[in-house]
């Protein structure tokens, strides 16, 4: 088992947590690319310090948000469509 690594020209950043059901319900803005995830994760970062405290609000919320205003509007993922789908087709 490796103990150390070499981390030159990386940065390491705050680690933020995401719900996995969230990233699943915003499946298809990542894949249309209307929201990108790292993106997501510096803006939330540059909002917190901005701010000047620690927690304003969770990064599964600020998400969320973003995701609202990008045209979310909680319809199924496309992939959930797809597996309802491929199960109606083989009643």
């Amino acid at each position: 088992m490796k103990e150390h690594y070499d981390l030159t020209g990386y940065t390491v950043k705050d680690v933020v947590m995401v719900n996995i059901d969230t990233l699943l319900k915003l499946e298809n803005l990542f894949s249309s690319g209307k929201l990108n995830l790292g993106t997501c994760i510096n803006d939330y970062m540059a909002y917190k310090q901005s701010k000047k405290i620690n927690s304003i609000i969770s990064f599964n919320r600020y998400l969320m948000l973003k995701a609202f205003d990008k045209g979310y509007n909680l319809k199924f993922t496309k992939w959930f469509k797809d597996i309802m789908n491929s199960l109606e087709a083989s009643n």
